[in-house]
């Protein structure tokens, strides 16, 4: 996802869409200017406070629609290396499991990123568009898997289990 934040330029557009940031607060300190002289204390302070808050939320929103559309590039990009585009989910899943105790609850308007469970499901929702496609493993993947397999089993564990297998003559997956 990194790389469609690149490809996207979003950093670019972000500092672009930032331009009108300095308008809007010299409007609201025109406005808490107008309202301070007029005896508005109260107006002055919201105005102040108003600005900010637009120019925050702007801020906010473009980062959080660059991480949308980062993650629909993502997918794509999976898809198009030949990779399997349900990793997304899986990744996010385990993103999701690694940060629930780090979630501080905030509002999504509050946010940078998307809530996980919301990339969770917008990503399967994209898998729902796309047509499966079997890629049957190699012979050297199920060489490497079962070596693997082996090493981990280690002499006790892979014996029977490996005389399972030659005597049903199949190979578990």
């Amino acid at each position: 996802m990194k790389i469609a934040h690149v490809s996207q330029r979003h950093i670019a557009r972000l500092i672009d869409g930032t331009k009108s940031s300095p308008w809007i607060s010299l409007a609201s300190i025109a406005v808490a200017l107008l309202a301070s002289q007029a005896g508005r204390g109260d107006a002055a302070v919201a105005a102040i406070a108003a600005g900010t808050g637009v120019a925050v939320q702007r801020q906010l929103d473009f980062t959080y629609s660059f991480e949308q559309e980062a993650d629909r590039i993502g997918m794509q990009t999976l898809k198009k290396s030949g990779y399997d585009p349900s990793a997304m989910v899986v990744f996010f899943e385990r993103l999701q499991k690694h940060n629930r105790l780090y979630e501080n609850n905030a509002p999504d308007f509050l946010r940078t990123h998307p809530v996980t469970f919301k990339r969770i499901s917008d990503a399967q929702a994209r898998l729902g568009e796309i047509k499966f496609k079997a890629v049957p493993d190699s012979l050297e993947f199920l060489l490497i898997r079962e070596k693997s397999r082996a090493m981990q089993m280690g002499g006790r564990d892979g014996v029977p289990y490996y005389q399972g297998i030659i005597q049903e003559k199949t190979l578990r997956q």
